[in-house]
């Protein structure tokens, strides 16, 4: 265990990056909005179908450095995280989207890895495609540690100075907190159970909607009143900081005291 005096007046800055989850609708603007407001270069990773030459062009951010990559399995996502090189000059890493990479790509692969390796002179009972799909509690724990593997990836580029902003979609009533209304979409119990740790920041991004009009920047809240998963660390608002317009570099500079900048 390392242990060292905290002094203030004395201690050396902390260059580490923060490491901020982010969850709403689809189509709530959560990407746009990081790409427009968050620090250059930003490497966004997409895990999703998109367009991502009509998000940039929403974004009219012309000069922006904006490095794309493309989810391709995830052993090579994990290659990719865990390799620093991969980074160099990264201010902003954008993963989206947390959601679709467990409960889709990631179960998907598991559940194929899975089934190949079956015995199918054994398999007489004509439900293959039944045992295809059907998730068991062993592979929920997979996919959590796995995912916690991820999420590990991502701590490291925060020690190296990069921010880490992770989007998900949201879900109702969630199975693995029913006392939530609203909450990241994602697989399992114990992974979202945990996930809480990882995260500087959670917010849950909403329309703004302004007479009848969705108007831009969305909203974003990182308090709740108990309802959904939020989370905030370092200097709050004045009034909080729920349902304020969304703006990383306004939310980071409020966060770390350099309201001037």
């Amino acid at each position: 265990m390392k242990i060292d005096i905290y002094k203030p007046e004395t201690t050396k800055k902390d260059d580490r990056g923060n490491f901020i989850l982010i969850y709403g609708d689809s189509g709530v603007g959560k990407s746009a909005t990081v790409i427009q407001t968050a620090q250059d270069p930003i490497f966004w990773i997409v895990a999703e179908r998109g367009q991502i030459d009509l998000t940039v062009k929403a974004v009219n951010r012309p000069d922006i450095k904006l490095k794309v990559g493309y989810y391709e399995g995830w052993n090579d996502l994990l290659e990719i995280v865990y390799d620093l090189r991969n980074f160099g000059k990264i201010k902003t890493v954008l993963f989206d989207g947390l959601t679709h990479v467990m409960n889709v790509h990631l179960s998907d692969e598991i559940l194929a890895e899975n089934y190949d390796s079956r015995d199918k002179k054994n398999d007489r009972d004509g439900k293959d495609m039944t045992v295809r799909v059907k998730g068991t509690p062993e592979m929920y724990g997979v996919m959590s540690k796995q995912m916690t593997r991820l999420m590990k990836g991502f701590e490291q580029l925060t020690i190296a100075g990069i921010d880490v902003i992770v989007t998900a979609r949201t879900q109702d009533s969630p199975k693995w907190n029913r006392e939530l209304s609203c909450a990241p979409a994602l697989a399992g119990k114990e992974f979202p159970r945990d996930m809480k740790g990882f995260f500087d920041f959670i917010g849950l991004v909403e329309r703004n909607i302004i007479d009848n009009q969705v108007k831009y920047p969305p909203l974003v809240s990182f308090e709740d009143d108990g309802s959904f998963l939020s989370k905030w660390t370092g200097i709050s608002l004045d009034g909080g900081v729920r349902r304020k317009p969304f703006n990383v570099k306004k939310m980071l500079n409020h966060a770390h005291g350099r309201s001037g900048e």
